[in-house]
C-alpha cells in the first residue's frame, strides 16, 4: 500500500535488505539494523519521495487504524511529514476526541498543543475542531494540571489568555486556573486579582456552567480564609453546587467547608460532616477527604479512603498528579496503624511521584520509620542520597 510494489517485488527487495544487514524484523515489520545505516539512507530520499511515503503511510492507517488515540496520532504524524496541515489538523482532532474519550491526560495535552501549533496554518480551524482556540489552551492547561505539572499548565493559560477575548466563560475559567497554577508553583497566595476578575465575569452569566465555575472560585478563596469570610464563601460554595447539580464541584465545597469547620472551630463531629457527604457521592476531590479524616485521628477510616481515592487517580491517569499527595497521606495513615509494609509501598510511590522540592515530609516519614523499626543504618545511607532533595525543600520553603 505504500511502496506501490507488487508483493512478490516487495518480498524480493525485502529480503535482500535482510542478507545484507541492513534490515531486521521487528515484530509484524522491519527496522535499521542500526542508527548509524539509517542516517545516510535518508538523505538519498528525495523530498517529494518523502512526501509521497509519507501520504501512503497516513491514507492507509486512516483507513486501517485501530481505535486507540496512538493510532489515530500516527495518521496525523505522517500527515504532518507529508506536509499536508489540513489533513494533520483533521486527523489530530479525531485523535483528540479518542484521548478524550479514554481519559489519558498526557495524550490530550500533547494533541492540544499541536492543534494550537497548527490553528493559524489551516482554514476554519473552530469549525474544523468544534471549539475555539482559548477552549484549546484551557484544554492544554487543564490536562497539564492533571498531571501534576503546574509550569507547563501556567503556560498554557497564559497563551490562553492572550487570545480570549470574548468569550467570558473561559476567560473566567482561565483565570482561575492561573491562580491555581501559580500557588501550585510558589506555595503561597496566588494572584487573587485573577479571582476577583473571574468572580466579576461569572456573575453576569446565567449559565449552570457558570454557576460550577462560580463554586469553585469561591472554593479557592475560601481555602486561605478564616473566620466569617471563610463561612460565607464556603456556604455560597456549596449552595452553587447544590444548585448546579455538579457532585464533583460539591465534593470540593465539602471539603473546604471541613477544613474550615476542623480549623476555626475545632469541632470534630461537625467537620466529618461534610467529607462524609463528600464520600458519599461517590466522586473524588482528591487528597482532601483522607486528610480531614486524618487530621481529627480517624487513622483507620482515612486508610480506606486514601486507597480508594488513589485506585480512582490511578486508573484515570493522574498518578503523577493528586496520586503523590494522596499517596502520602495513605502512607502516614497505615503506618499509624501498624501496616507498615503497605506503608513502604505507598511511600517509595509517593517518592517516585513527587516533585523533589515536595518530597523532603515523605523523606522525613521514611526516616522516623526506619528509626523506630531499629534500622539505624538504612536510615543514615538515607540522608546522602536525599540531600538534594532536602536541600531545595528548605530553600523553597525556609519556614
Amino acid at each position: 500500500a505504500v511502496t506501490a510494489l507488487d508483493e512478490g517485488a516487495l518480498d524480493h527487495v525485502v529480503r535482500e535488505a535482510i542478507d545484507t544487514r541492513v534490515i531486521v524484523a521487528d515484530g509484524p515489520g522491519y527496522c535499521f539494523r542500526h542508527a548509524l545505516t539509517r542516517e545516510p539512507v535518508e538523505p538519498e530520499i528525495l523530498p517529494r519521495g518523502r512526501v509521497r511515503v509519507h501520504r501512503r503511510y497516513a491514507e492507509h492507517l486512516r483507513d486501517h487504524r485501530g481505535d486507540s488515540p496512538d493510532d489515530a496520532s500516527a495518521v496525523a504524524e505522517h500527515w504532518l511529514a507529508a506536509r499536508d496541515l489540513p489533513a494533520a489538523f483533521d486527523a489530530t482532532v479525531v485523535a483528540l476526541q479518542q484521548t478524550r474519550s479514554q481519559y489519558s491526560p498526557a495524550t490530550a495535552a500533547k494533541l492540544t498543543e499541536r492543534l494550537a501549533e497548527l490553528w493559524d496554518q489551516v482554514p476554519d480551524a473552530p469549525a474544523r475542531a468544534g471549539t475555539s482556540l482559548p477552549a484549546l489552551h484551557l484544554d492544554a492547561a487543564q490536562a497539564w494540571h492533571d498531571l501534576g505539572d503546574p509550569e507547563r499548565a501556567l503556560r498554557s493559560v497564559n497563551e490562553g489568555l492572550a487570545v480570549c477575548h470574548d468569550d467570558p466563560l473561559t476567560r473566567a475559567a482561565l483565570l482561575r486556573l492561573r491562580f491555581v497554577e501559580t500557588y501550585n508553583i510558589d506555595h503561597r497566595g496566588g494572584r487573587t486579582e485573577d479571582l476577583a476578575e473571574a468572580i466579576r465575569l461569572l456573575e453576569q452569566i446565567d449559565d449552570r456552567r457558570a454557576h460550577i465555575l462560580l463554586s469553585r472560585v469561591y472554593t479557592n478563596i475560601a481555602i486561605d480564609e478564616h473566620g466569617t469570610d471563610a463561612a460565607t464563601h464556603t456556604a455560597r460554595a456549596i449552595a452553587l453546587a447544590e444548585e448546579a447539580g455538579d457532585d464533583f464541584a460539591l465534593a470540593v465545597a465539602l471539603t473546604v467547608e471541613a477544613w474550615r469547620i476542623a480549623a476555626d472551630e475545632d469541632d470534630e463531629l461537625r467537620a466529618l460532616v461534610a467529607p462524609g457527604r463528600a464520600l458519599a457521592l461517590r466522586t473524588s476531590a482528591g487528597q482532601a477527604p483522607s486528610d480531614i479524616v486524618l487530621g481529627v485521628g480517624r487513622l483507620e477510616e482515612a486508610a480506606a479512603v486514601g486507597a480508594h481515592h488513589f485506585d480512582d487517580v490511578s486508573r484515570a491517569g493522574i498518578e503523577r498528579g493528586s496520586g503523590a499527595s494522596i499517596a502520602s497521606a495513605l502512607a502516614f495513615a497505615l503506618f499509624a496503624t501498624g501496616r507498615p509494609d503497605a506503608a513502604l509501598r505507598y511511600t517509595q510511590r509517593a517518592r517516585r511521584l513527587m516533585a523533589p522540592v515536595d518530597g523532603a515530609w515523605i523523606v522525613r516519614l521514611l526516616g522516623s520509620h526506619l528509626s523506630w523499626d531499629d534500622r539505624p543504618a538504612e536510615r543514615d545511607d538515607l540522608l546522602p542520597t536525599e540531600r538534594s532533595r532536602i536541600h531545595e525543600s528548605q530553600r523553597r520553603y525556609p519556614h
